[in-house]
């Protein structure tokens, strides 16, 4: 898989750790969610897909993305993804009430909400 997407830090990111996971056993489980399994190969094609897609929509490195997804393998694809972007993930607890949601969305300046 292309780290291409990935801007360079010298103390990389979490997005490049899954990578580096990949690159050593992409059919290692990442997440097991009841009785589905989601390797680090396929969850890193999913962020990087996800990546792409920001991109693509003009996401830039830094600009702030909201994250608002029940947590399991699409939250964390799109974590990894926004990640992969360069932008910066503003992860919003699906269990919040909608005030406090509306609160965090208006504050964060995120200029994309995933959901």
């Amino acid at each position: 898989m292309s780290s291409s997407l990935l801007p360079v830090h010298p103390l990389g990111n979490a997005a490049q750790m899954l990578l580096a996971t990949v690159a050593a056993d992409p059919a290692q489980p990442a997440l097991i969610e009841g009785d589905a399994t989601t390797s680090y190969g396929e969850l890193a094609a999913r962020s990087l897909g996800i990546a792409r897609t920001l991109q693509a929509v003009g996401v830039e490195p830094e600009d702030r993305v909201a994250v608002f997804l029940q947590r399991g393998a699409e939250a964390a694809a799109a974590f990894f993804g926004v990640l992969a972007s360069g932008a910066i993930a503003v992860t919003v607890n699906e269990s919040l009430r909608p005030r406090q949601v509306e609160y965090i969305l208006d504050h964060a300046g995120a200029t994309v909400l995933l959901t």
